[in-house]
């Protein structure tokens, strides 16, 4: 990756992580403002924390683009894909396996999984788009993109009863 990517790269870590962490408390600080509840996490569930990642990634690699105009769109929308379901089975999967494995929460151990996901992910996807020969086509990338709001969008209005679901 050319010098001035990698730049990129390091900003788009700082800017998911501030864009993240101030979406953590958008919701409370609008005076729970309902439009932005499909955006910013709405309560301490596991899945409204899912979108701390979602949208900075998705406004940062489009950002990205329409800024620099990446030879390969299908690869640079793909890899962004990538770069948030990476970060989100990390948030997951490291949730799960901490509080299955001490029974309890942990703050600290959430930022430090939420830090851990942004750097990894991005760092991961960018590596990703730069040996990715073969991508998908743009309309499978654009669609599993949108399932991913709209699902963001029905299940924080009508969340299913499952732990995933519940506040923590």
């Amino acid at each position: 990756m050319v010098n001035s990517n990698k730049i990129w790269v390091y900003i788009s870590i700082i800017l998911a992580i501030t864009i993240g962490t101030l979406s953590h408390f958008l919701y409370t600080w609008s005076g729970e403002a309902r439009i932005l509840s499909v955006f910013v996490p709405v309560n301490e569930s596991v899945w409204e924390h899912l979108k701390m990642v979602y949208w900075p990634f998705l406004c940062i690699w489009g950002i990205y683009y329409l800024i620099k105009r990446p030879p390969n769109p299908q690869a640079w929308f793909f890899s962004s894909l990538l770069a948030i379901l990476f970060a989100q089975y990390l948030i997951l999967s490291g949730h799960y396996l901490f509080r299955g494995s001490t029974g309890k929460d942990a703050i600290i151990f959430d930022i430090f999984l939420f830090l851990l996901a942004v750097v990894w992910a991005q760092l991961w996807a960018t590596k990703y788009y730069c040996k990715l020969k073969n991508p998908p086509p743009l309309v499978f990338t654009t669609l599993a993109l949108f399932i991913l709001a709209l699902l963001f969008m029905v299940f924080t209005y009508r969340p299913l009863n499952l732990p995933l679901f519940h506040e923590v």
